[in-house]
């Protein structure tokens, strides 16, 4: 048998050419992929330097470094006039930039991170209108947002806050409502929201007082000023810094015991009424009426009691020249700076006793029989 070479040659050469783009194929397909692998490895260490950047950089936004923040866009007075001031009222109508804005403050924590968060009541009295806003930082700036979705009547609605929550209150003609709000991130979350009719005219809004005792919540009413805010924010560190009080935070009536001026006398209930136009009324809780009226001056956290006439039982007024010097203390409440007194008042309601106001007025005024 023979055989043909020159056929088999052929073959084996179409063989090894084959052989050879096969190994060429493979070999682009293993650079390929070796390629693509130190690729991915390398597009990967970036992205995650690039998320470890960013996560350090959030890292080190500090609670100190967003209470300056804070601090400096709210004693910034063009800041709190474009962002804070209530343009138009709850009609609608354009405020009139002639009228009195006050602003009163409150300082509360992000229930997340705890970074500051500051609550301002602005009140334009002669619109009747009054709106809510929180200055928060949020999306790595500081954000202005209004809790109140725009200006309310200043009568009917009542803000009210604690340290980490704040709520908004309405009550009018017998219906009552509140929204409860904390903040998680930056983000405002509903806490709680009930409404309803007042049940007994007589206790007035029950569930409005309850929400309050409940979660602790006091009224906004420290006056925006740049030392209030570097006490509240905690930026005067290794300084004795003493908060400034306003004559409407401190109006309402305040409860508490005094001693008897015998020795051995025992100790009386007594009311300390506060109106926000500078006078005051100092009631004993006896059967037989006595107290005492004038006007009270606040410096700082300090109260002076300028006794103006004293009264008894009976129809006639006393005049009287005597001073007495009280401390607002960093809860409220007030004690005296006498010496040897202990007496401590505590502010059991923001509204005042008109009968006792009217009271006090009148004798003011003169309309009273004097001696």
């Amino acid at each position: 048998m023979k055989i043909n070479l020159k056929g088999n040659k052929g073959v084996s050469i179409s063989v090894v050419i084959f052989l050879i783009v096969i190994i060429l194929i493979l070999a682009c397909v293993i650079v390929y992929l070796l390629r693509n692998s130190q690729l991915t490895f390398v597009e990967k260490k970036v992205s995650d330097n690039v998320i470890q950047a960013s996560a350090s950089t959030f890292l080190t936004t500090t609670k100190e470094e967003i209470s300056k923040e804070l601090y400096q866009k709210l004693s910034d007075a063009n800041w709190v006039k474009e962002n804070l001031y209530v343009k138009q009222d709850g009609s609608n109508k354009s405020i009139d930039s002639n009228f009195k804005q006050e602003l009163m403050f409150t300082v509360m924590s992000d229930s997340e991170n705890d970074y500051p968060i500051i609550i301002v009541k602005t009140e334009v009295e002669e619109a009747l209108a009054q709106e809510l806003f929180a200055i928060k930082y949020l999306n790595e700036k500081i954000t202005v947002e209004s809790l109140t979705n725009g200006a309310v009547h200043n009568s009917h609605n009542i803000f009210v806050a604690s340290d980490t929550k704040v709520a908004v209150e309405y009550g009018h003609m017998g219906y009552w409502k509140y929204s409860l709000y904390k903040f998680n991130s930056g983000n405002k979350a509903l806490l709680d929201e009930k409404e309803g009719e007042m049940l007994n005219p007589e206790e007035g809004y029950v569930e409005l007082q309850n929400l309050e005792k409940e979660y602790n919540l006091k009224a906004i009413e420290t006056k925006l000023t740049d030392e209030n805010l570097k006490i509240e924010l905690n930026l005067d560190e290794g300084k004795k810094s003493i908060k400034t009080y306003s004559y409407k935070e401190m109006k309402g009536k305040y409860t508490g015991t005094v001693k008897d001026s015998t020795s051995d006398g025992p100790e009386l209930a007594a009311e300390l009424y506060l109106n926000d136009d500078g006078t005051f009324c100092f009631e004993y809780a006896v059967d037989a009426a006595a107290g005492f009226f004038g006007n009270y001056i606040i410096n700082n956290d300090e109260i002076m009691l300028n006794t103006l006439f004293t009264h008894g039982s009976d129809a006639g007024l006393h005049f009287a020249n005597s001073q007495v010097k009280l401390k607002i203390n960093s809860d409220g409440t007030i004690t005296s700076l006498s010496e040897g007194d202990t007496e401590t008042f505590t502010r059991v309601s923001r509204d005042l006793d008109y009968t006792v106001v009217k009271q006090l007025q009148t004798a003011i005024t003169g309309n009273y029989l004097f001696d």
